[in-house]
């Protein structure tokens, strides 16, 4: 299986965060693009521990990841470099930027689906 990014189904297009994916042996590949100043902690709340629960593995294209976790760790991913996101984390972008994600397709739904339910309730 392969794909372009062009090709990739989209999962969210809003003013600040563009997400294009395709699922593959149960695993979603995400193509993202977040704005500076994007901020998930909010969409996360009412998840165990206020984080998303899903892990995930990706490369950096541009911009930063800062990632901080519920164990009150926190790091910062730049370009050019892969990652990997235990569960019990939130993200947030203080650059525009750009990656590639890789993520289990259930576990990432169910995480998915709560955004879009607070997503709708802060709109």
């Amino acid at each position: 299986m392969h794909c372009k990014i062009t090709d990739m189904n989209p999962l969210m297009d809003t003013q600040t965060a563009k997400v294009n994916a395709e699922e593959a042996g149960g695993i979603t590949i995400s193509h993202m693009q977040f704005s500076r100043g994007t901020d998930f902690a909010p969409l996360l709340t009412g998840l165990k521990d206020n984080s998303c629960q899903c892990p995930h593995w990706g490369y950096v294209l541009k911009g930063e990841i800062i990632v901080d976790y519920s164990d009150g760790h926190s790091e910062k991913v730049g370009p050019g470099e892969s990652y990997y996101l235990r569960p019990g984390h939130s993200v947030k972008f203080e650059k525009d930027t750009q990656m590639i994600e890789f993520s289990p397709t259930d576990e990432l739904n169910e995480v998915l689906a709560h955004v879009g339910q607070k997503m709708a309730e802060l709109a």
